[in-house]
């Protein structure tokens, strides 16, 4: 008995960050079932904690599961599997195959600035400071439940359009825990024209998953290289859909919204009354007045 209870103490003492944890002194253990369970409970806690030092994406179980353990109802020790706190996230950043999903952008270009112009009003901060101060209203809207309308950034090539969003997505999940997917415009053109010769079906799966996910960023809209029927039949459609459902939505392009407008209308080969009412979607989900010139170096070299 002497051996047991001294190998019970230094279990305890060994293990007492373990035992200590919330979780498992919920459990209100005996020392028979700290000396069974002891290992799953390590195993257990260094998974999770090993998933919180992650990326928002990645998760220690490739199924996005840990395993829990708890007093069942009849009072036993037991264990079993619930869905890692990621996996919807995951799953928003997985929504379209091929959304390059592997990317977790740092923002400290919004962090540095907000604390120190939170409080300023967003047409009169300096203008280095009004992309930060637009993609932090964003955030904070959605916080606090206000209706919300996305951004039109437009600027050169190269200068951080793709990076502002993809930092606005990750923030959008991490924060508001909501799902966000960014598709660039012409990669979306190249998959519904896919479908067509391969799986038509899908076409409608990807147009619903587009308009329904919470956050969604159309990228380098106008770089597409198509006609009419793409925008008539599906763009408008995820527009409309989203603009009906207070959905935020946010663009970047090389092209300002009236040179886009022309670009539809010459190259396009859209009816004027049909560029035109793709154009007011897009004015709408963007408050009508939401549009940013950046201007910077090109990053790219």
């Amino acid at each position: 008995m002497g051996n047991l209870n001294n190998y019970i103490v230094k279990i305890k003492e060994k293990y007492s960050d373990y035992l200590n944890n919330p979780e498992i002194l919920k459990l209100n253990l005996s020392d028979d079932e700290i000396c069974k369970w002891i290992t799953k409970i390590v195993t257990i806690i260094d998974a999770n904690e090993k998933c919180k030092q992650l990326p928002f994406n990645k998760c220690v179980n490739s199924h996005f599961n840990h395993e829990i353990i708890f007093r069942d109802d009849n009072g036993r020790i037991t264990t079993s599997f619930i869905p890692c706190e990621k996996k919807v996230y995951y799953k928003s950043w997985k929504i379209l195959d091929f959304f390059t999903n592997d990317k977790t952008y740092s923002i400290p270009v919004l962090n540095t600035i907000w604390e120190e112009h939170k409080n300023e009003d967003i047409n009169k901060c300096n203008k280095e400071h009004t992309i930060q101060m637009y993609l932090w209203k964003l955030i904070d809207n959605e916080l606090f439940h206000q209706k919300n309308t996305g951004v039109y950034l437009f600027g050169s090539y190269g200068i951080g359009k793709t990076y502002l969003m993809y930092a606005l997505g990750n923030t959008f999940i991490q924060k508001i825990k909501k799902t966000a997917a960014l598709i660039r415009v012409p990669n979306l053109v190249s998959k519904i024209s896919e479908n067509f010769s391969m799986q038509p079906s899908n076409n409608q799966k990807l147009i619903q998953d587009l308009q329904e996910v919470d956050f969604l960023v159309l990228d380098d809209i106008g770089a597409e290289q198509t006609k009419d029927w793409f925008y008539n039949q599906y763009l408008f459609n995820i527009l409309d859909y989203r603009f009906a459902n207070n959905k935020l939505t946010c663009f970047t392009s090389n092209y300002t919204i009236d040179e886009f407008h022309a670009k539809l209308l010459n190259k396009c080969q859209l009816l004027g009354k049909d560029a035109l009412r793709l154009i007011e979607r897009i004015k709408a989900l963007i408050g009508g007045t939401n549009i940013i010139n950046l201007k910077d170096h090109n990053y790219r070299y």
